[in-house]
């Protein structure tokens, strides 16, 4: 496992630290991520109580945003996405 996080933070630098221990689950990256909803369901929460809901088909598009995923269904939660790497304009709240 290690190697698989020496690995990560090497292509994606600060990716493997984004995890605040803090607030399980919610983390934040250096990014523009692009997401759509495979299949199950499940929610995004931004930042600290803002929930989302989706479903099959549903897409998010976010920059910086605090964030975590559930599963709320019984089926796994599938979802494909994309990461474009970018500057951070304004500092996360902790």
């Amino acid at each position: 496992m290690a190697a698989v996080a020496a690995e990560a933070e090497q292509k994606l630098p600060g990716m493997m630290a984004a995890f605040d221990p803090a607030r399980p689950g919610v983390h934040a990256t250096e990014s523009v991520d692009f997401v759509v909803v495979l299949s199950g369901e499940g929610r995004l929460r931004i930042g600290d109580g803002e929930d989302v809901a989706l479903r099959p088909g549903d897409c998010v598009v976010q920059h910086g945003a605090p964030h975590a995923w559930f599963n709320d269904g019984t089926e796994p939660f599938v979802f494909c996405y994309t990461l474009c790497g970018v500057e951070r304009n304004t500092p996360v709240e902790p």
